[in-house]
């Protein structure tokens, strides 16, 4: 069965198969796109308003409901994540103390309490206290000997 309707710029009448219905074609004598009637069109035709139309005065295009497909989740993509740094790249790990750490200690007592402070804080709590006492008994070590020499020399 074949569907029958006007084009809207023209009056010409074009008859199109029922699988057409509800698209959009092009009226052959004047090129204006045109929606092709649906079955129940003929229900809203008398209702005394204007035919709705595009600027050109073709009528808009349907409006097709999207298919719904069931949405197939993204793959997760698995990262393997590199093994865990060591806070300080020149500890051997376990509190133990490098030997730029017992420079620090030796030479630079309070940047090497500064050191263990912030390796207190991002979690390396042995080498981290040892950073910091270390220096102190040295300081205080190194501060015995050398009043006890002083006081030697002076009798």
């Amino acid at each position: 069965m074949a569907i029958e309707f006007q084009c809207n710029r023209c009056g010409k009448t074009l008859r199109v198969q029922d699988k057409h219905a509800g698209r959009s074609v092009k009226c052959p004598e004047c090129t204006a796109k045109l929606r092709v009637p649906q079955e129940d069109d003929h229900l809203f035709d008398d209702d005394g308003f204007e035919d709705w139309g595009m600027e050109d005065g073709s009528a808009p295009p349907p409006r097709r409901p999207k298919e719904s497909k069931p949405r197939q989740p993204k793959p997760k993509r698995f990262v393997e994540s590199p093994p865990p740094r060591s806070v300080s790249t020149s500890s051997g790990g376990g509190g133990e103390l490098s030997g730029g750490d017992w420079v620090l200690i030796v030479l630079c007592g309070n940047i090497a309490c500064l050191v263990g402070i912030i390796a207190c804080l991002s979690g390396d709590t042995d080498r981290g206290v040892k950073m910091i006492v270390y220096p102190i008994v040295l300081q205080f070590g190194l501060g015995l000997i050398l009043g006890a020499m002083q006081a030697v020399l002076q009798n």
